[in-house]
Formats: C-alpha cells, sequence, structure tokens
C-alpha cells in the first residue's frame, strides 16, 4: 500500500513490528482518527495549564500533566488480581439451588422459557 499517508504507514509497522500481519482495513483508520484525537486533547490540555502559568509557550512539564490527566480521565485501569480473587470466593461460596428430582427433560420456569409466546394480543382484533 503505497499511496497511504506517513502517519498510517507508521501504524501499519508498529502493528508489524507486533506481529500482526492481517487485519481490517478500518483499523488504520480508525487507530488514526484515535491518534488524532488524543493527541489534540492533550495539546488542548497542554496550553490550557501553559496559559493558567501565564506562560505563551507549552513546556515539557505543560505536556507531562496533560497526559496524566487524560490518562486518568480516559481510561480505566483493570482491578487487582486480588480483588477480582476476593469478588469470585465470596461468588462461588454462594451455593447453586438444588436441582429438583423429576423425569424428562428440565425446562425453565415459563417466565424464562424461550417456548413461551412474547406477545400480547389487542383486545380489539382478537375474534369473537
Amino acid at each position: 500500500m503505497d499511496n497511504l499517508p506517513q502517519d498510517a504507514r507508521v501504524i501499519e509497522q508498529i502493528l508489524h513490528s507486533m506481529g500482526i500481519e492481517e487485519y481490517d482495513p478500518q483499523v488504520l483508520p480508525q487507530l488514526l482518527e484515535f491518534i488524532q484525537k488524543y493527541t489534540s486533547e492533550v495539546l488542548e490540555k497542554a496550553q490550557k495549564y501553559a496559559q493558567h502559568a501565564k506562560r505563551n509557550q507549552i513546556e515539557e512539564s505543560d505536556v507531562t500533566l496533560a497526559i496524566t490527566n487524560q490518562v486518568a480521565y480516559s481510561f480505566q485501569k483493570p482491578p487487582s488480581r486480588k480483588l477480582l480473587a476476593d469478588f469470585a470466593k465470596a461468588r462461588n461460596a454462594v451455593p447453586f439451588p438444588q436441582i429438583r428430582f423429576k423425569y424428562g427433560v428440565h425446562l425453565p420456569t415459563e417466565e424464562y422459557s424461550l417456548t413461551n409466546a412474547n406477545y400480547q394480543i389487542d383486545e380489539k382484533y382478537q375474534e369473537k
């Protein structure tokens, strides 16, 4: 793909360096859009921090603060392993309900059954 913009070629090289050889053609435009949006938001915040400090030029500290703020605002850290283990332990401590002994196929109650009618006919349209 020689007709790609320089930024798209860089993203393509990054993907290849990560071992990703096949991907949907829409991945490159989506990544480009994300990078452009993220970078512009960081630079806008950095500019506001510089203005707040009564400076005309953005400094490295402004960009660092803007990135820290953006990461804290935009991205959610996954829960810790300990928290997940505690949650799993509490959840697994609750036993399953007892299965009633009966012959035949065990079906859910009518309210949870997919064979139940999922519509209602208005009385004025019903045959009399």
